[in-house]
């Protein structure tokens, strides 16, 4: 267990090290910030000499080796635009986003799960186009469409939830059901193959034939270990939803992590989009090994090795 946990650190550290190679090297192929942060009267020395204060006219090499060795003293540099840290930006905007993403994802295995398990278990009958339909629908709307026909129809034409915004249960709703929907059909898919897998085993075959109750033999020993994939699946999904909110946030005005992330692209500013493709890099990869964790749980034949 602890040297799997140490491999998979060591492992860690070194594709987050990659990554903060090529955030690096593709935010510089976006332009010069400090074009967009000078009026346009600006003249070529007061260019030059916003380039000097920002650090930014230092060769490459030495400015990815000043903005790691910040990093590793836990400073992730100042806002260009907004003046402020970086981290402090991150973490005014991360509930938001963290609210965000368990809603759309609770409410992605709520509806995914059950689905899932019915649809299984009743296989070619229209329970199961039904789960069908679902997934396809699900795997084929993008997030922004979908979010854009879910403003029109609840916000325009019944006026009964909020376009934008962030506060109250109703301002939730919509952007949730926006970045869930793709959830449900992708968890629904997975949880029905598993449980088609797992309702072939010997050991249901014998639960039936011990005369078991069906439900017992469905919601307990199938669906534990149906879950193995399926925990997987979702853990890694859920960290898209995190990282992966930029359009959802950007339609519904939500002032999370994912708006700040568009608010930085659109404004080159480089620390702010820099601390969080970062930050959320680090968050992909412990997730992952949270997850090979919690299989020794759901299967206690997993061996970490």
């Amino acid at each position: 267990m602890t040297r799997y946990l140490i491999n998979r650190l060591t492992q860690g550290i070194i594709a987050l090290f990659l990554s903060s190679v090529l955030v690096f090297i593709l935010l510089r192929m976006t332009g010069d910030p400090t074009l967009l942060l000078l009026t346009p009267d600006a003249t070529l020395a007061d260019v030059a000499a916003l380039r000097v204060q920002l650090g930014l006219d230092q060769p490459y090499p030495v400015q990815y080796f000043l903005f790691m060795r910040n990093i590793l003293q836990g400073d992730f540099g100042n806002s260009l635009f907004y003046h402020r840290p970086v981290l402090d930006l991150i973490a005014a905007r991360f509930p938001a986003t963290l609210l965000l993403a368990i809603t759309a994802n609770a409410l992605g295995m709520a509806i995914a799960l059950p689905f899932g398990v019915i649809a299984a278990t009743h296989r070619e009958k229209w329970q199961d186009t039904m789960a069908k339909v679902t997934a396809i629908l699900g795997q084929s709307l993008p997030n922004f469409w979908l979010g854009i026909v879910l403003i029109q129809i609840f916000s325009v034409w019944l006026g009964w939830l909020p376009s934008s915004g962030y506060g109250s249960l109703k301002f939730l709703i919509l952007p949730a059901v926006a970045l869930g929907f793709g959830s449900v059909a992708a968890i629904l898919r997975l949880t029905r193959s598993s449980m088609l897998d797992v309702l072939s085993a010997d050991y249901i075959r014998l639960a039936r034939i011990k005369g078991l109750p069906e439900r017992l033999v469905i919601w307990k020993h199938a669906l534990r270990n149906a879950l193995i994939p399926v925990v997987t699946f979702a853990g890694i999904y859920f960290v898209r939803t995190l990282a992966g909110s930029v359009v959802v946030e950007t339609i519904f005005a939500w002032p999370g992590v994912g708006r700040l992330a568009y608010e930085a692209v659109v404004r080159r500013d480089f620390p702010v989009e820099q601390g969080i493709l970062i930050l959320f890099t680090a968050l992909f990869i412990l997730f992952n090994l949270m997850i090979d964790i919690i299989y020794l749980f759901l299967d206690p034949r997993v061996k970490l090795r």
